[in-house]
């Protein structure tokens, strides 16, 4: 008797497994791999949380947590170019490769990730940039020899690239990437989605001093008190 009722109970299980293959699979609990990718930092084994970290990714990409597969991909990321060395070109350099890799929800805060990326060489590097001349013939896969007006037309490019899709950025609230975009001392009442971020990090860049020291004399500008950015204004009062 005691076969006959658990045979139908094993039997349901197995079903379940082929039927809803991505309920069954995500039973591993996310949380339980955070805490494994902690406890490897905190050992000092970096290759293990970059394991653990790749598994939290497939399966918050899987079930549609954009968020939290983003921040498990730049923490990957983080932790592989620290074993390399910490270099800010391979950690750049791994992050483009990702983005043409991505899902395309996930595209447009890479984006804006990277666009931050480039900003925080060039502050941590400003001397060098400042001092050095328009040259021929830069090598396109090494940002760390671009002069000025490259890097930042790069930098523009990823801003009007990430805004390219605005509705669905308008979607996606703020508070959902805190852990990944720095929004310093910005009240989220203020920047509530992320197409508002992304707004305020593209003005902040384009209004900087250097910027627009490094644009050529004949460059288009838009006026940030003109009609294109009236939208945005209106959604900041």
């Amino acid at each position: 008797m005691k076969i006959y009722l658990f045979m139908p109970v094993l039997i349901l299980s197995v079903l379940a497994v082929y039927l809803f293959p991505q309920q069954a699979f995500s039973a591993q609990s996310t949380e339980d791999l955070w805490k494994k990718v902690s406890e490897a930092e905190n050992n000092g084994l970096p290759q293990t949380a970059i394991d653990n970290l790749k598994e939290i990714y497939k399966l918050a990409s899987a079930e549609g947590r954009q968020a939290e597969a983003l921040k498990a991909l730049l923490k990957r990321i983080v932790l592989d170019t620290n074993i390399k060395g910490n270099k800010a070109i391979e950690k750049i350099k791994f992050l483009k490769e990702e983005i043409e890799k991505a899902d395309e929800r996930l595209k447009p805060v890479m984006r804006t990730v990277l666009a931050q990326w480039y900003w925080h060489h060039f502050s941590n590097n400003r001397y060098r940039f400042i001092n050095r001349a328009q040259t021929a013939g830069l090598n396109e896969s090494d940002f760390t020899t671009w002069d000025l007006a490259k890097l930042f037309a790069e930098i523009s490019g990823l801003y009007l690239k990430a805004l390219e899709d605005g509705e669905a950025l308008k979607k996606m609230p703020l508070s959902d990437y805190s852990q990944i975009l720095e929004k310093g001392n910005l009240e989220e009442k203020i920047i509530p989605t992320v197409y508002d971020f992304v707004c305020y990090k593209a003005l902040e860049f384009y209004e900087s001093g250097e910027q627009a020291g490094a644009a050529p004399s004949d460059a288009f500008e838009i006026d940030a008190a003109g009609p294109a950015f009236e939208e945005d204004r209106k959604s900041v009062v």
